[in-house]
């Protein structure tokens, strides 16, 4: 089984990502694409991520038949929120389950046998740079979880900065 190894970088103001992986070229998203959702390059291929209200459902597909009036835009995943932290992602004929490591402060990706697929968590002493290794995913869903989980790190500084504000 292959491992795809990603990371992302937080820079900027407002916040912006720029994730990057061997072999691939620069992904860069913005924080108001991933609440409000909008167009991502990965791979040289267009995406449309689409976002539900208040940030609770995710769908990535190819742009080109994002608005397709006749169905033919199946999506690439699906995302819908479980909990505060906890997400169900659906991607072709598999289930998988991003929820927080029991032992860390990262996020672990399982699929729907409970078996480990993958972990998201900061790749050193900074949040600002977060890594990411899958075992068997393809890159546009290897790309959708790891904005999944900084949609979630992103959701949770924002309430500690209203609540603590």
């Amino acid at each position: 089984m292959t491992t795809l190894t990603l990371h992302s970088r937080r820079t900027g103001i407002p916040a912006r990502y720029e994730i990057t992986g061997a072999g691939f070229p620069a992904t860069r998203i913005g924080s108001r694409t991933l609440r409000r959702g909008g167009e991502i390059d990965i791979d040289g291929a267009r995406f449309a991520l689409t976002s539900g209200s208040f940030g609770t459902a995710y769908t990535l597909r190819p742009a080109a038949h994002a608005n397709a009036p006749d169905g033919s835009a199946q999506p690439v995943a699906t995302a819908e929120r479980t909990g505060t932290t906890g997400w169900t992602i659906a991607a072709g004929d598999r289930d998988y389950r991003l929820a927080p490591a029991p032992d860390s402060r990262d996020l672990e990706l399982r699929d729907g046998d409970g078996a480990l697929c993958g972990r998201i968590g900061r790749t050193g002493w900074s949040s600002r740079v977060i890594g990411a290794e899958f075992d068997g995913l393809d890159r546009p869903l290897a790309v959708f979880v790891l904005c999944l989980g900084l949609a979630t790190g992103q959701r949770r500084r924002r309430t500690v900065t209203v609540a603590g504000g």
